[in-house]
């Protein structure tokens, strides 16, 4: 891409055109773009996006130094600032909404295939699950982080602006409020669409989950002919596709299932093996990730890899060989005290606690039959809140596990209907010092952190981890 092909792209307006070196816009070749200034490197392009806590346009300054040939802005600013730089500034609309421009326009140069995955539950671990696969085949294009809304998935589609050597790209697509996958998704205009589960989470701007379904649905609205639907088959909701083709997967409605899994077998550890079918044919699937609802994302990814050329053989390496545990989601790690902590504090719904606990409550620590469960406030759960939170307290009073630690606004709602003794701690400090305190008491515990990832639970797990 060079300059000029970038102004055209986001209908830019140079306001400020200089070229100390005489070259070119059509001359100029964007090495990368950049919204962190501190990024930036000669040749680069920096875009001035503003957020709820920041303003890029504060550090433009900082872009040119580091050599910005191009800084895109939506702000106007004082130009005569800028006159003796060897930079040009852009002005747009919008910086976010050109940010996406860019992303669609690399994307649709892509020569390699495009997934795009969304859901209630297991959108990171499934993309995890899927890139392991792919990655037996050679390079793939995704994000390590959970890059899904308006600004994530143009930070991953700047991996392809000058590089073509993946097998495919792998996009997570998210949303909080009404049209922001259909946005992504036209964005994206993915080959095969993932939807994984529909459940309560993110509810509170939608009003129903009916509504919600609406617009998990949306990331199949630009798929073609040729391209592939995969949905739960066990969800609550039916979803056939009117052009593409539909691939379902299951645990329990096997008959109509593309995939499916039989012979579950859950070990001590809450590690999993099962027999994964597909057409004809199974292979035995050894799952390094805890707990059964991972079945669900293991399916959905390797039918996204069997639609792809890829073999069960190729899927078998890729999950058993290529795939890691994911920081920060049933992550087990080692606390003082010989304590084992499993760390699942990245985020938190009512169908996610619920899978969790049920881990939780079926961990054989040979060390101690000792276990604690600490929860933070679920967030974005709208007028349900008060319920979920409620029916969790509920959920865990019928389970055989020995401590409850909240620490939140929401999780009051827990304490109160959990019919034991449970502990409200007044901060994130207080939390630490009451674990501390019973980690010491009961060696070799198991203890389990399961909140929103606003809550910072995970700051919580960092502190008890042995050093």
């Amino acid at each position: 891409m060079n300059l000029d092909e970038l102004i055209k792209i986001i209908s830019g307006k140079i306001i400020l055109e200089i070229n100390l070196s005489g070259i070119k816009n059509h001359d100029i070749k964007i090495k990368q773009i950049e919204i962190d200034s501190r990024k930036i490197t000669p040749g680069d392009v920096f875009i001035a996006i503003k957020g709820n806590n920041f303003d890029g346009h504060d550090f433009i300054d900082q872009a040119i130094n580091n050599g910005a040939v191009c800084c895109i802005v939506s702000n106007k600013i004082n130009l005569s600032d800028y006159e003796k730089f060897n930079c040009q500034i852009i002005l747009v609309e919008d910086t976010i909404i050109s940010f996406g421009k860019i992303a669609k326009y690399i994307i649709s140069n892509f020569n390699f295939p495009v997934i795009a995955i969304t859901g209630s539950c297991g959108k990171t671990t499934t993309k995890e699950i899927l890139a392991a696969i792919l990655k037996t085949k050679g390079k793939v294009l995704y994000s390590d982080k959970s890059y899904n809304n308006n600004i994530g998935v143009p930070l991953t589609a700047l991996k392809g602006l000058n590089n073509q050597d993946y097998v495919a790209a792998i996009f997570e697509i998210g949303t909080n409020h009404i049209g922001e996958i259909e946005y992504l998704s036209e964005i994206v205009r993915p080959d095969i669409a993932i939807l994984t589960i529909v459940a309560p989470v993110h509810i509170g701007n939608f009003g129903s989950i009916e509504k919600l379904a609406h617009e998990k649905q949306q990331i199949f609205k630009y798929l073609e002919s040729n391209g592939t639907a995969i949905v739960n088959q066990d969800d609550f909701y039916e979803f056939k596709h009117e052009v593409a083709k539909t691939k379902y997967f299951a645990i329990n409605n096997i008959s109509k299932a593309n995939i499916y899994a039989t012979d579950i077998i859950i070990k001590s550890n809450q590690q999993t093996s099962f027999n994964l079918h597909y057409q004809d044919n199974n292979i035995n699937i050894n799952m390094p990730l805890l707990g059964k609802h991972n079945i669900y994302n293991i399916l959905a990814a390797a039918q996204g890899a069997l639609s792809l050329g890829f073999s069960l053989d190729e899927i078998k390496i890729g999950i058993e060989q290529n795939l890691a545990t994911i920081s920060g989601r049933l992550e087990v790690k080692s606390g003082f005290n010989e304590a084992i902590l499993i760390d699942d504090a990245y985020n938190a719904n009512p169908v996610a606690v619920k899978a969790s606990l049920d881990i939780l409550a079926n961990y054989n620590n040979a060390n101690s039959n000792k276990k604690c469960f600490v929860f933070a406030d679920m967030g974005e759960l709208g007028q349900d809140a008060e319920y979920y939170h409620k029916e969790i307290g509920e959920t865990l009073s019928n389970m055989n596990i020995d401590y409850f630690f909240a620490y939140g606004d929401l999780v009051k709602f827990s304490i109160d209907s959990y019919t034991k003794s449970g502990v409200l701690c007044d901060s994130k400090d207080d939390l630490i010092k009451k674990l501390t305190d019973l980690i010491q008491k009961e060696k070799g515990i198991t203890v389990l952190f399961k909140g929103s990832n606003s809550m910072g639970l995970g700051k919580v797990v960092n502190e008890l981890v042995k050093i």
